[in-house]
């Protein structure tokens, strides 16, 4: 399709103390899978924490930067690297 421009992507990451996957690499899969669904990536997000927050999933300081980084870059998309509460999208 010409002139259809790819959604613009922010992508984000928490590595839990859990022994989840380290931030960088889960983030490397993450950038392939949203390029691979026909996403622009425009900037990353991760964070270590040993449990997520409750109501948002990232600590208030991270929060602040993805909502700054989603206007820097005029984000269509914000995609997580886990599966986000009913409530924690809707706080999102």
């Amino acid at each position: 399709m010409t002139g259809v421009r790819p959604d613009r992507a922010v992508l984000v990451h928490v590595a839990l103390s859990d022994g989840t996957v380290a931030v960088d690499d889960a983030l490397d899969e993450l950038e392939a899978l949203a390029v691979s669904a026909g996403a622009e990536v425009h900037g990353t997000i991760g964070q270590n924490r040993r449990l997520p927050d409750k109501a948002t999933f990232l600590g208030r300081g991270r929060l602040d930067d993805l909502k700054a980084l989603c206007q820097e870059v005029d984000a269509q998309l914000v995609i997580f690297g886990h599966d986000l509460s009913p409530a924690q999208g809707r706080n999102l």
